[in-house]
């Protein structure tokens, strides 16, 4: 187990450099933790969560924590994804697990609506089935987008075919986000079109090739590739070499720079390397992962720095390019990185901080997304780490459903 880092801080200018060196020991360690230690962290994050955030009387989950649980707001889309993706993880460990999963995808039909004749999640969960269809709509793509990502693996996980069409279902959803303006590219907003963001193109690339290996259906994978081909034109930054934020219908850029957009740019160059079997994909995967380490990675204690929402995304990219070229590289970050988060766990409320620093203080986040954001990486590196264990992307499909082989194509 790594020291408590919290005890290295005693005084100030020595200190701090004692504690790097300290650090540094610490994050050496974390290569001898086994992937049943990162499957125990995910499973003490997830009973954190339901102990914390549990709303009485509902399956739902709150946004934040309360001291009056009853009158909790339930959490909006976003954080709901990020917990599902982290229930659908844990499911690969237990049938308990795969259960609470069972429970939270029944609770998230609260979010979905009929709206402009499509079927979408709400960023709001409705109070009834009859509001289910309110004029109040207030859709997100990227939201939808992070919900297929977690449908589709605990479609993996459970087998429930109803979760993978559920999950086509919602990826119809995204796409209607996309239109000629600015030459193609999806919205952020379905009520205010007002800009086309990374973070709504990126996780649509890879909703559509995951969805392509299990279906078969080309409009998905022609879809991924046409969105990869507008985001490397509209939104990658020519000077950092990452992605910029979102792009307003002028033409201007918002050059602020996410780990999650990247991370979800390292996935997608990933897949479709796999799909298309052409190396550029994959050298571009690297290049992206070499930018990212050169912004994100503390070089002295080789982790993720940024908010805890977004850089579990690229730890996951990092390990998504570990995975299709092997180096033991991006391992490395994202042990040292887990190890540290899990150091900067608050031993009093058994919550993660809102962001992922090596270097304390460190303050445990009252917010759903961050707490789910841990327990997510933790699963992913037991995952990854477990040779015996298939990786999200590179599990067996459900017996009696095996992906459908893909024919070799081209990107503008």
């Amino acid at each position: 187990m790594m020291p408590d880092a919290r005890r290295l801080f005693v005084a100030r200018p020595l200190q701090a450099c004692c504690c790097i060196v300290l650090l540094v020991a610490a994050v050496a360690d974390a290569e001898g933790v086994t992937p049943d230690d990162y499957r125990l962290w995910g499973q003490e994050a997830l009973a954190t969560i339901q102990r914390d955030f549990a709303i009485p009387g509902s399956r739902l989950l709150a946004e934040e924590v309360s001291r009056e649980p009853a009158s909790a707001r339930p959490a909006f889309a976003w954080p709901a994804g990020v917990q599902l993706s982290a229930l659908a993880a844990g499911a690969r460990f237990s049938a308990n697990s795969r259960a609470s999963l069972v429970r939270y995808l029944e609770a998230l039909d609260a979010h979905w609506i009929v709206h402009h004749k499509i079927g979408g999640y709400n960023s709001v969960a409705s109070a009834s089935a009859s509001a289910s269809a309110s004029a109040s709509a207030d859709r997100y793509y990227d939201d939808n987008a992070w919900l297929v990502l977690g449908l589709i693996e605990a479609y993996e996980a459970t087998g429930d075919r109803r979760l993978l069409d559920r999950a086509q279902q919602a990826f119809n959803f995204v796409m209607s986000g996309e239109d000629e303006q600015l030459g193609g590219g999806l919205y952020w907003r379905e009520n205010r079109r007002a800009t086309k963001n990374t973070c709504a193109n990126a996780p649509a690339i890879v909703c559509g090739l995951r969805l392509h290996r299990y279906t078969g259906d080309a409009r998905h994978r022609v879809a991924a590739e046409r969105l990869y081909a507008w985001v490397r034109r509209h939104l990658k930054d020519d000077r950092s070499g990452l992605y910029n934020d979102h792009i307003r219908l002028d033409g201007k850029v918002d050059g602020r720079l996410y780990t999650y957009n990247t991370g979800l740019m390292i996935r997608a160059n990933c897949l479709l390397h796999e799909a298309t079997g052409r190396d550029d994909y994959r050298r571009e995967a690297r290049r992206l992962a070499e930018a990212a380490a050169r912004r994100w990675i503390d070089g002295d204690t080789r982790t993720l720095r940024g908010g805890a929402k977004f850089a579990h995304l690229l730890m996951e990219g990092l390990l998504e390019l570990e995975r299709i070229a092997p180096s033991g590289r991006w391992s490395r970050v994202a042990q040292a990185t887990t190890a540290s988060v899990r150091d900067a766990r608050d031993p009093s409320t058994g919550r993660y901080p809102a962001r992922w620093s090596p270097i304390p203080p460190w303050e445990p986040s009252a917010a759903l997304i961050d707490q789910a954001s841990a327990a997510r990486a933790f699963f992913v590196l037991a995952i990854a780490s477990d040779r015996e264990t298939p990786r999200p992307t590179d599990r067996q499909p459900p017996a009696g459903d095996r992906p459908v082989e893909a024919d070799a194509g081209q990107v503008d």
